[in-house]
């Protein structure tokens, strides 16, 4: 960056930090209720001071049902978004765009294209193991659950994925819910700032009489433009980093603002510990109780009454089989007449935790401790959420899904890795058909297993029925394109009338030759015949 004619005054209020804290008003009341979610949950995801390093002691929930509801249903959730050995989406190309090419490849480009495909699929998956996607995205999924919202930064030069919690982000939206500005707040070290910017900052100290730090504030700022594209411009210490900005198309920005359920008229979305927020007010609070009146009820007093024959003296320092001198009346033991009113809170904290264990999916068998599963465990777990969830899990496909996988297949573009034509576009399908190709393998299989159920039809009844219609009405409804798939009856017929030809002559062959041979030999033995 060009040193300017003037000196730099850091420090200064206005621009991108200004706009940052105006914006931060609107957003108290969703971080607040963040911290409050965290707090009977998970508290180090939103603790109470976000400072750097601040080494606070976290508070602890009486129960642990919230932080393992949290952290069962977040892994769920990162096993049907990125599941470890299927495509998360998939590379779809226009029927229109897919009949030319067909046209120009013949009766087997459907083939062709459906396997080109199939392999950026494949590539796109590797390229999701090699950067370690699956650790931030499990813990924005953690965030969402909690705090309802969380903002993934994903660098296309390096892949590496950048979280920002609530409490470090603000956000603006249009009426209809899009998202129009950006703006975070983080640590940088002043080490890594421009030359001219650190040395305006430590002349700023110095004339205040300030220790220096070794990290100040930096700003980030994200604005949707008229044009439909993407301005992003840096902040530190007040002063604008001009060579850090630039531009990015509409579907390549880095930046996917997450919110698990979306309000009309918020900017800010709400998280499910809301909506369980009473259940879980009532274990913790349960928990506490039923704890101390058990560490009550665990503490042995023994009672003697006063001028008693019994000594308590003699009575401690007595050994197991001794013989004392005493009145066992003199003696009695403190108890805690309270057991019907604990059994009345057990019972009422066992009914509350079923029904967190019910909204958290704890009581699921379908996933396993392992490091793979299955594509029927996926199967599974995909219906599940679908059924427990309420279209979260299909809101989440398309707000953190696609997006991610268009900045991947952008970064594996820069890498020259692949090369889209415009006519091919990735797709989210959300539900079981999530699950990529694996599903039109399914729908496949499924379709010839309804074919092969005619041959148990009657002949009288298969005699009317038209074939090739009823071949094709099967196809379409397993949603399976039969395009270069199914042969038409005129193939059909001129295979048959080539193999007929082929058969005869083959049968014909070793006459021919036999014919061919013997005629060959009398004409050798008459040329012999002559010249003799």
């Amino acid at each position: 960056m060009d040193t300017p004619t003037e000196p730099l005054q850091v420090g200064q209020e206005g621009g991108i930090r200004s706009e940052y804290q105006s914006m931060s008003t609107l957003r108290q009341v969703y971080l607040d209720r963040a911290r409050l979610n965290s707090t009977l949950t998970i508290p180090s995801l939103i603790p109470p001071d976000t400072s750097r390093n601040s080494g606070q002691k976290l508070p602890q929930p009486p129960h642990s049902i919230g932080a393992r509801g949290v952290n069962n249903l977040s892994a769920k959730l990162l096993i049907s978004l990125l599941p470890s050995n299927t495509p998360v989406f998939r590379m779809v190309v226009d029927d229109f765009d897919a009949q030319k090419i067909m046209e120009a490849m013949g009766k087997q480009g459907q083939g062709e294209i459906q396997k080109a495909l199939s392999k950026i699929e494949r590539a796109a998956m590797t390229d999701i193991d090699s950067i370690g996607a699956r650790a931030p995205i499990g813990l924005a999924l953690k965030h969402l659950l909690v705090a309802g919202n969380y903002l993934l930064f994903m660098d296309p030069d390096t892949g590496q994925i950048r979280g920002y919690p609530l409490s470090h982000y603000v956000i603006q939206r249009d009426t209809m819910g899009n998202l129009m500005k950006i703006i975070t707040e983080e640590t940088v070290a002043v080490s890594s700032l421009p030359a001219n910017i650190q040395q305006a900052y430590k002349l700023e100290k110095t004339i205040k009489g300030e220790k220096e730090d070794s990290e100040v504030i930096a700003h980030t700022k994200v604005v949707k433009l008229a044009d439909g594209r993407w301005q992003m411009s840096h902040e530190v210490c007040g002063v604008e980093l001009t060579d850090k900005g630039g531009f990015y198309m509409a579907d390549r920005m880095p930046y996917i603002a997450l919110r698990l359920t979306p309000v009309e008229g918020e900017d800010y979305g709400r998280s499910m510990i809301e909506d369980v927020w009473g259940d879980l007010v009532s274990a913790n609070n349960l928990r506490d109780a039923l704890v101390k009146f058990a560490k009550a009820a665990a503490k042995v007093l023994f009672l003697v009454k006063p001028n008693a024959s019994s000594k308590p003296r003699v009575l401690t320092a007595a050994q197991a089989g001794d013989f004392v001198t005493g009145n066992p009346d003199d003696i009695t033991v403190l108890m805690l007449d309270k057991r019907q009113d604990f059994a009345v809170a057990q019972q009422v904290l066992q009914d509350v935790t079923r029904s967190l264990e019910f909204s958290f999916l704890l009581q699921s068998a379908a996933s396993r401790d392992a490091e793979r599963v299955t594509a029927e465990e996926v199967r599974q777990i995909i219906q599940e959420l679908d059924a427990g969830l309420g279209g979260m899990h299909a809101a989440l496909s398309a707000d953190l899904q696609l997006p991610f996988v268009k900045i991947l297949l952008w970064r594996m573009e820069k890498k020259g890795k692949i090369k889209l034509p415009k006519e091919i576009k990735p797709a989210i399908v959300t539900g079981i058909a999530a699950l990529g190709r694996g599903q039109d393998r399914a729908n496949l299989a499924s379709a010839f297993a309804d074919i092969s159920q005619l041959g148990q039809l009657p002949p009288e009844i298969l005699g009317r029925i038209n074939l090739d219609e009823m071949i094709a009405r099967v196809f379409a409804s397993n949603n399976v394109d039969q395009n270069g798939l199914i042969k038409s009856q005129m193939e059909v017929d001129a295979e048959n009338q080539e193999g007929m030809l082929t058969s005869l002559m083959q049968n014909a062959a070793p006459g021919m030759a036999q014919e061919l041979t013997k005629g060959a030999v009398q004409g050798q033995l008459q040329e012999n015949t002559q010249q003799g």
